[in-house]
């Protein structure tokens, strides 16, 4: 991390400038630490000389810090804190931050202590964001603060002091951290959350693994060479059924990144004559989970790219491991939404999911009408088709929260700014202000598509065509059970070490949705239909005990429906993760040199 990085963050939380203007230029560290020393001895009654001493040793203490002169900067650091007028928790959590990592570098217990002490204040500050109390500056400076900084720490700690006191505590604080990321607090609902930062999720977790199953969660750290900073890597926890856990160090982040840098079609990568991803990502982890039936995968960052159900088919991917203890509403009735054969007026056809300007998909009209006999009689079909998926009717109609979701069309998914910079969809009219602005990079193309990215005719920005994954997460899809983004590169977004991938994904997540088929890259038209309508027929093979499923639903909209092994073993052949997992390796078998066509979906938190 460069001294700026590290700069600008401690700007954002504490402030650190004069007279508007930022002090990250043509300072002479030298001659303001040995003033900082003198000043530091001096009792100062001027309220104004204070601040500014207290800014520039804020200042110093920074570069002290990238310096590895972490007893200096903890000192300067305090002297800021102190002297600058503002006690407030956001400056008291970045002073714990250094102090934690500079405790870390030089092996002392108190790391762990100190790391612990942040327990009752974080809990206190997601408290009042929740409340609405705090400023919304402040709570995406405690956000940046957590992704660049408190979060890798935990697994400094972990690593530091390998025994079971400090790795249950930073795993502990790792799931707590995602599930009640920053950027799901304001959709949540307004219950209190403070308790969950006492969970002991490593018990709890363990405690729902079979004895032949393992929990796999992947985490960044700081990896730390010879005292320095050799930039962020992934590691893995690994938790088994009886509650050990193990800490892996995986691979650098830069290293998993070049590859998909190199390849932007990720379906390559899975290709039998390229071993890269599985190398890199996947082999270390070989030792642990090769016995097992069930291999429970929770990804960070740009891991969240790798289908890690291609590398074992016993996998099951979660968005974080505590999805096996959580519980969803379950679903109210037996009705199915499906969305495709979109007008997006436009003469042309496609042949992609995904192509620009977006004409029409002829294989999503073949596909609804597939997936509909499937799964009728056992649900209630209801379709969208043609000029009538406009943005508002299929609001209307997700409100309602169907047990199964379908979306067969384009996808946008525009992370890159230069991209963004060519279209005026994304030059925001001052009315609409995003507050998530990453959710607003990706999105759903429905009727009016075109014109509506394009800025053309008259229509409201809250009903363009374009289904934007912010307006997604304030849905309310409690009770839908599986939801399918059958669309090209549905499962990307932006790629966050805590949160995830922020993008269509997220968005459903927040709104309620149980488990999510998605993609990774573009994928045919054609190819895509023939899967899905596969995928929906081996589901109906089962369609009897999905519907005794729907009939049994407990009352109590918290209790999750989950039936014995023995009983869901013997009512059907297959379930909803077997069935997934066999149409992609039927596809692959039908198709073996074009990973393209079976490649690119995954199954996302389902874990029955």
């Amino acid at each position: 991390m460069g001294i700026r990085h590290i700069f600008l963050s401690l700007c954002l939380f504490c402030s650190f400038c004069v007279d508007g203007q930022t002090l990250d230029k043509g300072i002479d560290f030298k001659k303001a630490e040995e003033a900082l020393e003198t000043v530091m001895g001096m009792q100062i009654e001027d309220e104004e000389t204070k601040r500014q001493c207290g800014t520039i040793a804020g200042i110093v203490g920074v570069h002290q810090f990238v310096e590895h002169r972490y007893d200096a900067a903890v000192k300067s650091l305090d002297y800021a804190i102190k002297n600058t007028g503002k006690e407030d928790e956001i400056r008291q959590i970045m002073n714990h931050v250094f102090l934690v990592h500079a405790l870390c570098m030089t092996n002392n217990r108190r790391a762990l202590e100190d790391l612990q002490a942040l327990t009752p204040l974080l809990q206190d500050l997601q408290a009042n964001t929740m409340r609405g109390d705090f400023p919304a500056e402040y709570a995406d400076g405690m956000r940046t603060g957590m992704n660049t900084l408190l979060f890798p720490l935990t697994s400094l700690v972990a690593k530091t002091f390998p025994d079971r006191e400090a790795l249950e505590y930073c795993f502990n604080l790792m799931l707590y951290l995602k599930q009640f990321s920053f950027y799901q607090l304001t959709n949540r609902q307004k219950s209190d959350i403070k308790h969950h930062l006492f969970v002991d999720y490593r018990d709890a977790i363990s405690r729902k693994l079979g004895s032949d199953e393992i929990a796999v969660e992947f985490v960044p750290y700081m990896n730390i060479e010879g005292g320095k900073n050799q930039g962020v890597s992934y590691a893995a926890y690994i938790l088994e059924p009886t509650g050990e856990l193990h800490f892996i160090e995986v691979c650098r982040k830069d290293e998993a990144e070049q590859l998909f840098n190199d390849n932007e079609q990720t379906w390559l990568l899975y290709a039998d004559h390229d071993d890269r991803l599985r190398s890199v990502v996947w082999n270390r982890l070989e030792s642990f989970v090769r016995h097992k039936k069930k291999i429970f995968v929770s990804p960070c960052g740009i891991l969240n790219r790798v289908n890690f159900m291609l590398f074992d088919p016993k996998v099951y991917e979660l968005t974080n491991s505590a999805e096996l203890i959580k519980t969803y509403t379950s679903p109210r009735h037996s009705n199915a939404l499906l969305i495709g054969d979109v007008d997006y007026d436009s003469s042309i056809a496609n042949l992609n999911r995904g192509d620009r300007d977006w004409g029409m998909l002829r294989g999503t009209r073949l596909e609804i009408e597939n997936i509909g006999k499937s799964l009728s009689p056992s649900y209630t079909i209801t379709k969208l088709t043609q000029d009538v998926v406009t943005e508002q009717h299929v609001k209307d109609c997700c409100n309602k929260a169907p047990a199964i979701l379908h979306l067969a069309t384009h996808a946008i998914c525009y992370t890159d700014s230069i991209d963004r910079s060519r279209f005026p969809f994304f030059q925001f009219p001052f009315s609409y202000a995003p507050i998530k602005t990453e959710l607003t990079y990706t999105g759903l193309v429905l009727s009016g598509g075109n014109q509506g990215f394009m800025r053309k005719g008259n229509m409201a920005v809250d009903n363009d065509g374009i289904l934007l994954a912010e307006e997604i997460s304030k849905l309310n899809l409690d009770g839908t059970s599986l939801v399918v983004l059958s669309a090209c590169d549905s499962g990307n977004g932006v790629f966050d070490d805590i949160e995830g991938t922020l993008g269509l994904v997220k968005a459903f997540k927040i709104a309620g949705a149980k488990t999510i088929v998605a993609s990774l890259s573009k994928v045919d038209d054609d190819a895509a239909s023939e899967m899905m309508s596969a995928f929906y027929r081996r589901m109906a093979s089962n369609r009897e005990a999905l519907a005794r499923d729907l009939r049994a639903a407990p009352e109590h909209p918290l209790e999750l429906v989950r039936l014995p092994k023995q009983e869901r073993s013997a009512r059907g052949k297959e379930n909803l993760h077997s069935a997934f997992v066999n149409t992609v390796m039927d596809m692959k078998r039908k198709y073996p040199h074009t990973p393209k066509n079976w490649a690119a979906f995954k199954l996302i938190d389902c874990i029955d």
